[in-house]
C-alpha cells in the first residue's frame, strides 16, 4: 500500500519534469486511489483525465482546514503548470492565490512563498501603474 506522501511525490516529479521541458508522467493506480483519493484526483488532472473546473469541484466542503490545504495545493500546481509554459504573470497570480489560502501548515504554501521570491528575483514584477490623480499613491495628500 502506498504511503500518504506517495501521491505528493508523484505530483512533484510530474511538475519537475514539465519545468525541465520533459513530458510529464502522472499516473494513478487503483491502490493509490484507495490510499489517497485527493492525491489521485490531482494526478488525474495532471494526466489530462479531468479538467481544472472538475478538479476545483472536488475540493472538500468549503470552510474547513482540509479545503484550504487542498485549495493551496491546486493553486501551487496551477502555478507550476503556468511556469512550465512560460506564463510568468499568471503563475505569480496563482502563487499569490496559494498564499491567500492561509494554509501555512502545508508544504505547498512554503514552496509557493519560495517560488515567489525566486520569481521576484529572476522576473521582477512590473512597477505599479501611476495613479491618474497626478500624485503617487503612497504620498500624503
Amino acid at each position: 500500500r502506498p504511503d500518504p506522501g506517495f501521491a505528493e511525490a508523484r505530483i512533484m516529479r510530474h511538475l519537475t519534469r514539465l519545468r525541465e521541458g520533459k513530458p510529464g508522467d502522472a499516473q494513478t493506480k487503483v491502490r493509490l486511489v484507495r490510499a489517497d483519493p485527493w492525491g489521485a484526483t490531482v494526478l488525474e488532472f495532471l494526466a489530462g483525465r479531468i479538467d481544472e473546473t472538475s478538479l476545483f469541484g472536488r475540493l472538500e466542503p468549503q470552510g474547513g482546514l482540509r479545503y484550504s490545504e487542498q485549495e493551496c495545493e491546486l493553486y501551487f500546481v496551477r502555478a507550476q503548470l503556468e511556469l512550465s509554459r512560460g506564463e510568468i504573470a499568471d503563475a505569480r497570480r496563482s502563487l499569490h492565490s496559494c498564499l491567500g489560502t492561509g494554509a501555512t501548515s502545508v508544504a505547498w504554501y512554503a514552496m509557493a512563498w519560495h517560488e515567489l521570491r525566486r520569481l521576484d528575483h529572476t522576473h521582477p514584477p512590473p512597477p505599479p501603474k501611476p495613479s491618474s490623480g497626478g500624485e503617487a499613491d503612497d504620498e500624503p495628500a
